[in-house]
């Protein structure tokens, strides 16, 4: 039987970081979910076929769907405005945890599957 993904997790969402939810000052991120086809370009395989996300892949991830940010500073406080080309600013431990947030958030728990 073919399953069909809930339509609200293809939204996008404003997601924080575990490390900053009860900060009220944290940044907030816009993440637009990836289709498949974006999702397949960024599943990689190891010499014994298997699949995973690899850490080669995460700027690409980020390109793909993190569409905006808020209360985003540089280290002198100062606003940092979105785009492609400042997502390099970002702390690299953030955008390891906004990758792994937008390639799982692509898949379905088998929980949201049952649910949906």
């Amino acid at each position: 039987m073919a399953t069909a993904k809930n339509k609200a997790k293809l939204q996008p969402y404003w997601y924080t970081l575990e490390s900053e939810r009860e900060d009220d000052n944290a940044t907030k991120w816009f993440i637009k979910p990836l289709t498949p086809a974006q999702k397949e370009q960024l599943t990689t395989s190891d010499e014994f076929g298997h699949l995973g996300f690899h850490m080669k892949s995460y700027d690409k991830a980020l390109a793909f769907a993190l569409k905006d940010w808020n209360n985003l500073n540089n280290e002198d406080g100062d606003p940092v405005k979105y785009s492609i080309a400042n997502m390099e600013l970002i702390d690299d431990v953030d955008r390891t945890y906004l990758a792994l947030e937008i390639y799982t958030s692509a898949s379905l728990k088998a929980e949201e599957i049952k649910n949906s």
